[in-house]
């Protein structure tokens, strides 16, 4: 895969704009009477290095980075009333702030995210709630497009001295000299994971990016990883796609279940170490001609809505 295979220049769908449109009009809604809470954070004292490798590239850099994003469930039933945005996000050097999403060209698409748990690993889950009208998605499928473009939603990240790493936001892959850090770490893990883990029959695809999103001029990989929620029977395969490229197909591997059941699954992308220079490609998730998704399959032969799509229709919540 060369690097223009990486750029997209897709337009967004109409769809999308529709629902962009319900989310602005939308309320961000911070409970926290249901577990939404940010967790203690002391980076004064010494703390325990992550116990728990996740299976993926776990690389620091000195500024914070967003390694993966989505929206869950990815799959909603006409009764819903509510979805989240969710962020996987890895720390530099110093603590992180604020995790922000946006929508490229509409200032008024300006959403905060909250921090909810600490993985093992050291890397932050943050979401925002969103809440809409019962019946209103009806029995549709929303193309959702991560980018940078037009109309495409982007999430950015700021740590305690207002730094956010420069010409980078998720989900764009950054490579320039930035060599490897020791991350602030959080005093609590939790993988009690708090956000909404809302079952359905069919896979859904909660979210994805690569890590490091920010890659140093001497590496010679990155991983493509993604949080799966299998239906009503196991997954059998993962696969990263790209648009209209029936030759670019390839397989991920499951590397470790979540306490809610979801799972973590990974690609490594492997390349000669200096191939890419210094650059920032803005990689755009999402279904169209040249843009990158993943897809499920499980041993019933179900496949998934592929990621970032966003689904809605009868889906009844499955134990």
């Amino acid at each position: 895969m060369c690097l223009s295979k990486l750029i997209s220049k897709a337009v967004i769908p109409l769809s999308t704009l529709c629902l962009a449109m319900n989310l602005v009009n939308a309320q961000a809604v911070a409970q926290d009477n249901t577990g939404y809470r940010p967790k203690v954070v002391n980076f004064t004292t010494t703390n325990p290095a992550p116990s728990v490798n996740y299976g993926y590239n776990e690389t620091a850099r000195a500024l914070p980075q967003v390694i993966m994003a989505g929206v869950s469930p990815s799959v909603i039933d006409v009764n819903d009333t509510s979805f989240e945005i969710l962020a996987t996000i890895r720390p530099g050097k110093v603590a992180v702030q604020s995790v922000t999403a946006g929508q490229g060209g509409n200032p008024f698409f300006n959403q905060p995210l909250k921090h909810i748990n600490t993985l093992k690993n050291g890397d932050q889950v943050w979401k925002v709630i969103f809440q809409f009208d019962k019946g209103t998605f009806g029995n549709n499928v929303f193309p959702i497009k991560w980018g940078t473009g037009a109309n495409q939603f982007f999430l950015k990240v700021t740590d305690i001295n207002q730094q956010t790493e420069n010409n980078y936001q998720f989900p764009q892959l950054k490579f320039a000299n930035s060599p490897a850090q020791t991350a602030a770490v959080d005093t609590v893990f939790d993988d009690k994971l708090s956000y909404l883990s809302t079952k359905r029959a069919v896979p859904q695809v909660i979210m994805a990016g690569t890590s490091p999103a920010v890659v140093d001029l001497l590496d010679s990989s990155f991983d493509i990883v993604a949080v799966i929620r299998p239906g009503v029977v196991p997954l059998q395969s993962v696969f990263v796609k790209q648009g209209d490229n029936n030759l670019f197909s390839v397989a991920m591997e499951k590397k470790k279940e979540l306490s809610n059941g979801d799972q973590i699954w990974v690609f490594k992308y492997a390349f000669p170490q200096g191939s890419f220079g210094t650059t920032t490609i803005p990689v755009v998730w999402g279904t169209g001609k040249d843009e990158f998704s993943i897809q499920v399959i499980d041993i019933a032969q179900q496949v998934s809505t592929a990621y970032p799509v966003l689904r809605s229709g009868t889906f009844p919540v499955q134990q």
